[in-house]
């Protein structure tokens, strides 16, 4: 038996790879296998030398999959790995957050949403209809961080659809762990009880002066420094949220 050459194992390699996403995006399919072949398509895709032919054909499958996050998700996962350049893969994954939103996919969106921000350029790309943001709050909070922490790192807390996301879902936003840049970025954006209770518990943020500014959230900042002080369920908490509400108030 010979034995095959490398070329041509790249080659079954490609095939699979196409075979299963279309398996995952044919709706005659049962949801089960669907997922399967998303996942074989994942699995493989580390295998699969950077191709956009590949990559245009896993995008349409996973847009043509917006019923199933699932699916969706183990897609991207697997065009994001094979594309030669990511930035191309922008205006796709765009076009698939607006799929899920125009049919109500909302889980999907927040999918979507999540790998748009990973994998976008330019600082521009972030100008998104505030309704996406909506529409991703009606989904599980629990799944709710990872977008916003891929949205702040690539671009910032400041569109106002994420601000009203941050307001909504406060409680459940910050409790999972982040860095101290993100959750101040997250914060300086939209100032909230439980953002001021995620700095105060920070070891990183011990001893130092908040040196954040607000604008036009310096009310709400406020406001919410109050309602967390006097909530503190400490000394050491409450004496640091005084010294920062008195930085805040002389500023």
């Amino acid at each position: 038996m010979s034995v095959p050459a490398p070329t041509e194992i790249e080659s079954l390699v490609r095939r699979v790879v196409l075979g299963a996403a279309a398996v995952a995006a044919d709706h005659g399919a049962e949801p089960e296998a669907r997922r399967n072949h998303a996942g074989l398509c994942y699995s493989l895709s580390h295998h699969v030398v950077a191709d956009e032919m590949v990559c245009a054909e896993v995008v349409r499958a996973a847009i043509a999959s917006v019923d199933d996050h699932r699916v969706v998700r183990n897609l991207l996962e697997a065009v994001v790995s094979m594309a030669p350049d990511q930035g191309r893969l922008v205006p796709p994954i765009r076009r698939l957050c607006e799929v899920a939103f125009d049919r109500g996919h909302d889980e999907t969106l927040l999918v979507s949403l999540t790998w748009f921000a990973r994998v976008a350029r330019d600082g521009r790309d972030g100008d998104v209809p505030v309704e996406w943001f909506s529409a991703v709050g009606r989904v599980s909070s629990r799944r709710i961080p990872y977008l916003l922490r891929e949205w702040v790192r690539r671009f910032s807390a400041g569109h106002p659809g994420l601000r009203a996301l941050i307001r909504e879902h406060e409680g459940c936003l910050l409790a999972k762990a982040m860095n101290t840049e993100t959750v101040r970025a997250i914060h300086a954006a939209q100032p909230t009880v439980s953002g001021w209770l995620a700095l105060v518990r920070d070891q990183e943020m011990a001893g130092e002066p908040l040196g954040l500014s607000f604008g036009d959230a310096r009310a709400e900042a406020v406001d919410s420094l109050r309602e967390a002080r006097d909530g503190a369920a400490d000394d050491a908490a409450r004496e640091r949220l005084s010294s920062w509400l008195a930085e805040l108030e002389q500023s």
